[in-house]
């Protein structure tokens, strides 16, 4: 339940970081003195793009918490949703 709740916040945080980080600034721009359209600032971007990859690594770590190694000569126990499964 855990994984599902970290694989969720990673989803908010892509789709936070792109709203706010990419496509706001680029659709915002910036109004210089001479009243021409300029393009937003690269800071915006690159700060999107980078809580973006964070975001997908949490979407990566919270998928990958149900897998477990089982070391040899031990034996796992397989549970699906705090049910052992025989």
């Amino acid at each position: 339940m855990l994984n599902a709740f970290v694989v969720l916040a990673g989803v908010l945080v892509i789709v936070a970081s792109g709203l706010f980080g990419i496509f706001l600034p680029l659709g915002r721009g910036v109004v210089d003195r001479n009243g021409n359209r300029v393009p937003a600032a690269r800071t915006h971007l690159v700060r999107g793009l980078v809580a973006g990859a964070i975001g997908g690594l949490i979407v990566i770590i919270g998928l990958a918490g149900p897998f477990v190694e089982v070391p040899a000569g031990n034996v796992g126990v397989v549970t699906n949703f705090g049910r052992s499964r025989r």
